[in-house]
């Protein structure tokens, strides 16, 4: 009695695990998760989504070996999986999609499993498709043959390679994190036809998206021009006085020794700039001329720029206060004469050193010394040098050593003229707030003393 008692639980227990394991293998083969207390699946992490024009990279973390597995769709529930990942052994997860509409949104779902069969689901993750096509944009947008221009793109996946055609070559350049690309090309030789719109095209190696743009190739110019920047200006001492009296007119920003035809009351006339490009001269009212406002021009032979400043005609009836006031101000016109001879005087000496060692002056081009021109150019003129500046700010140059009260004029790296600063008795000036572009990179500026002539750079680095 005792062994058939024995040997029914021995079938009995064998039957039960013949039946618990039927059981595990139909919950498995129904892709059902056992819980916790019978199996624990594959922990999922890190899950993101890389995706380009018609497919998507799906990457995420397991704690132990497993498969890989994505559900997907525009929208829940999913329409589309992919085929699960043989093999356990890895914890690094990728599925790659395809197929997919450019520029839509898509949910998607990771799933793992492991060796065991019990398989993890992640939550609901959304990621959207690049645009069919991105941007792309030249500057400038023509140029001469042998030119070079700059090729900007946008909306390219991020860090890949992007192929730029354009007359039958290609470059190959990698787009940033943002997925921009900048490249530089050179227009081609002049065997091309002229004024044609000629095809840029960008195209990622990766995400196959594609963007087109144009550039213009232009005859070279026969008739040389002149790369120098003018910015002259003039001013009148007194800025008015009766018929019969006389006025200084003092120009900058000349070219250097060109002649400058000033009008006045119709009378046009010529003098010289210096090698500095200022002038000084005097022009007289003609007597009985009416009283008012007349507007005197300054026209450069060779800046072809112009430029003026009014003048008043006072009534010749003034009174004695106004008759007193003109009287000043014809002596002001004969000191700024005096003081042009004696820049022309010194414009002629040097410094020479006497026999008993002591400083004379000497004849420039004689005896020991040599000669010196005025104003002075031997000035330790400086800029103090900016550390990097952020794009679509603004800057402050501080200059010192300059000339006395001089004014100091400031051009961009394009050569235009910015500002204009007035450095103090101990010759030292500030801008103030000088606007930065938006482009990065780095941007020269020139300082160009007036009275002076002296001519100092700095450069800044632009920063996003």
């Amino acid at each position: 009695m005792t062994k058939k008692l024995s040997n029914m639980g021995r079938a009995f227990r064998t039957r039960g695990a013949a039946l618990t394991g039927s059981v595990l293998g139909l919950a498995l083969a129904a892709g059902m998760t056992l819980s916790a207390s019978a199996a624990t699946g594959p922990v999922i992490s890190g899950v993101t989504a890389y995706p380009t024009v018609t497919g998507a990279s799906i990457q995420w973390m397991t704690d132990t070996g497993a498969n890989a597995q994505v559900l997907y769709g525009t929208s829940t529930p999913y329409a589309a999986s992919t085929t699960p990942t043989t093999g356990y052994a890895s914890t690094s997860q990728s599925v790659m999609l395809s197929g997919l509409a450019p520029d839509t949104v898509y949910h998607y779902s990771v799933l793992s499993g492991n060796a065991s069969g019990t398989v993890s689901t992640s939550t609901d993750y959304t990621f959207t498709t690049s645009p069919s096509t991105g941007s792309l944009g030249v500057n400038p947008t023509s140029g001469t043959p042998g030119s070079s221009f700059t090729v900007t793109g946008y909306g390219f996946w991020q860090s890949e390679p992007v192929s730029i055609a354009f007359n039958g070559a290609t470059t190959t350049v990698n787009a940033d994190a943002s997925g921009t690309i900048t490249a530089a090309l050179t227009a081609p030789s002049a065997t091309v036809s002229m004024n044609v719109p000629m095809t840029v095209t960008a195209r990622g190696n990766v995400s196959g998206m594609t963007a087109t743009t144009d550039f213009t190739v232009t005859p070279a110019s026969t008739t040389p021009t002149s790369t120098a920047t003018y910015a002259p200006s003039i001013t009148l001492s007194p800025t008015g006085a009766m018929a019969g009296s006389s006025f200084t007119v003092n120009g900058t920003g000349f070219a250097p020794n060109e002649a400058v035809t000033l009008t006045f009351n119709g009378t046009p006339t010529t003098v010289n700039a210096d090698t500095h490009g200022n002038l000084m001269t005097t022009l007289t009212v003609p007597s009985g001329m009416a009283s008012g406002s007349v507007f005197v021009t300054a026209m450069g032979a060779t800046s072809a720029t112009s430029t003026g400043a009014w003048f008043s005609v006072q009534p010749s009836n003034s009174t004695s206060t106004d008759a007193l006031a003109n009287e000043i101000s014809q002596l002001q016109v004969l000191i700024n004469k005096l003081a042009q001879e004696v820049q022309s005087f010194l414009a002629g000496l040097g410094t020479g050193t006497t026999t008993g060692g002591g400083t004379g002056i000497g004849t420039s081009g004689n005896g020991n010394g040599s000669g010196s021109g005025y104003p002075p150019t031997n000035l330790s003129a400086t800029i103090d040098q900016m550390g990097p500046i952020r794009a679509g700010t603004s800057v402050d140059f501080t200059g010192r050593n300059w000339g006395t009260n001089e004014q100091v004029q400031v051009y961009d790296g394009s050569g235009q003229l910015v500002a204009t600063a007035q450095a103090d008795g101990g010759g030292n000036f500030s801008t103030g707030s000088l606007p930065v572009t938006n482009a990065t990179g780095t941007q020269t500026y020139t300082f160009k003393g007036v009275t002076t002539g002296i001519t100092r750079t700095a450069t800044i680095t632009i920063v996003p």
